[in-house]
């Protein structure tokens, strides 16, 4: 069984599986666009035999009150369900120093994400 944690964005990412860094770069740069306090997107891919299983990614960002929490949170659901296929395990965790905000949830062959703000 040949299993690999792959970082994106990083060199190896972009090599090994530049489709999956295409999407997660491409999922930053709209959250950039819509949240000026972001910071950048981190994620991780989860491969066994070179098939993606499960993708993390981590978006810290200071939140100014739950509302934005919310609002943020629907904005990255809809990303979700626009931009990430549905093939493979992924979970979206919203943080701000250090602490979890929220987690959006889907997966393999769901048909939407599970959203859980913490508040």
């Amino acid at each position: 069984m040949d299993e690999e944690y792959v970082l994106f964005p990083s060199d190896e990412g972009k090599k090994k599986y530049y489709e999956d860094q295409e999407i997660v770069t491409s999922f930053g740069k709209e959250i950039a666009s819509y949240f000026p306090n972001y910071v950048g997107v981190i994620g991780e891919g989860f491969y066994m035999n070179e098939e993606l299983q499960k993708m993390t990614i981590e978006i810290p960002i200071e939140f100014y009150g739950k509302g934005e929490v919310v609002g943020f949170t629907q904005y990255a659901y809809g990303l979700v369900q626009d931009m990430f296929k549905d093939y493979y395990d992924l979970e979206i965790k919203i943080t701000s120093s250090d602490k979890l905000e929220s987690m959006i949830y889907r997966e393999a062959g769901a048909d939407k994400p599970t959203v859980h703000i913490f508040h």
